[in-house]
């Protein structure tokens, strides 16, 4: 996938998904560089999903879904577990060939949490941003997020795409 087919993939999938394209472009590009390959092993990562019975229906070890599940994968760096969150049952290892399927989970992950927060996704929002990046929106008590630098660093890709 070269860089226009991805930048197509991004815009049309956020479209259908009813999500702010913009946004998606800006996420992918400080999640991976707008690498549709990238990965990422993310060990300290403990939501995971049901790991012992997608690997025995999948007929593999626990731990190697659990490893699975700890990976970011694709432009949008969506989790195993998330996509797991999201009903794949698939074999998390197709996320490392597919990265359509791995832009999909990720922009279906980012229109859950515009739905949790209430939102509207074709909106611009730095609740949404922190939680992507970190679960939730964890406010400072100076003001800011737990993330802050991630969510001014998504800001100014958002800002570089006008």
């Amino acid at each position: 996938m070269d860089t226009k087919e991805l930048a197509e993939c991004l815009f049309e999938t956020a479209l259908i998904r009813r999500v702010n394209p913009r946004l998606v472009c800006a996420i992918a590009t400080v999640e991976s560089s707008n690498n549709p390959l990238a990965v990422r092993y993310e060990p300290k990562y403990v939501y995971l999903v049901s790991p012992t019975g997608h690997a025995a229906r999948l007929g593999i070890t626990p731990a190697t879904e659990t490893v699975l599940q700890r990976f970011s994968y694709g432009a949008m760096q969506i989790m195993g577990a998330c996509m797991r969150e999201q009903g794949f049952l698939g074999n998390l290892v197709e996320l490392f060939a597919n990265p359509e399927l791995a832009i999909e989970g990720g922009i279906v992950h980012l229109a859950g949490i515009f739905k949790r927060l209430r939102l509207d996704p074709m909106l611009w929002s730095d609740d949404v941003v922190a939680s992507y990046n970190a679960g939730s929106a964890r406010k400072m008590p100076y003001g800011g997020y737990g993330n802050q630098e991630y969510v001014d660093r998504v800001t100014r890709a958002y800002k570089a795409l006008e």
